[in-house]
């Protein structure tokens, strides 16, 4: 089926606009760019995801290509660097939470889930001598650390969607805190 329409710029409104962009997202097959390029603004998308821990291999190998493609888009590899260099040390004690669009993952993030005081985390390992000062015990956190989106989906609020699963694993756990850090660019 093909719908042609022709809303000239006064008559959209920005709830038609959301909710075409709402319908449209729902298609697996279109992507944000397509999105973008047809001069829709792409800000409320994050119910057209599904986020889920990953379950399999596969998945957690589509998650090293996701996070090797923004490091690599970040200028965060060297030359010649390949997917080993984007595992973390900590992926075995994380769970990995994933936002689907259809089959395709497009974000991640690691939660992990210290057992021992003495696990350097992701967060520390820049630090010289650790963390200075008085710091929470590491048993009572849960660390956010390697942040990913696909380029296509930035600029929207699956980020914001991420945070309301993060949120949700936090609330319902036995941990009294959440840690994490991001450079100087990504602050804002």
């Amino acid at each position: 089926v093909r719908i042609l329409v022709e809303i000239k710029g006064e008559d959209m409104t920005r709830s038609l606009e959301r909710d075409i962009v709402a319908h449209l997202t729902h298609d697996e097959g279109v992507s944000m760019e397509k999105i973008r390029n047809a001069g829709f603004k792409v800000r409320h998308i994050a119910n057209s995801f599904r986020c889920r821990f990953v379950k399999t291999q596969e998945e957690y190998e589509e998650v090293l290509k996701l996070r090797f493609a923004a490091y690599a888009a970040a200028g965060k590899l060297p030359d010649g660097a390949g997917l080993e260099m984007v595992i973390a040390p900590l992926d075995k004690i994380s769970r990995i939470l994933v936002a689907f669009h259809g089959d395709k993952i497009v974000a991640s993030v690691a939660m992990a889930f210290p057992d021992s005081d003495d696990i350097v985390l992701d967060t520390e390992r820049p630090l010289a001598n650790g963390y200075e000062g008085k710091a929470p015990r590491k048993t009572e956190c849960i660390e956010i650390a390697r942040l990913c989106t696909a380029r296509d989906y930035r600029g929207g609020d699956l980020l914001l969607r991420m945070f309301e699963h993060i949120y949700r694993v936090f609330a319902s756990s036995d941990r009294k805190y959440l840690i994490s850090s991001t450079d100087d660019k990504l602050w804002p």
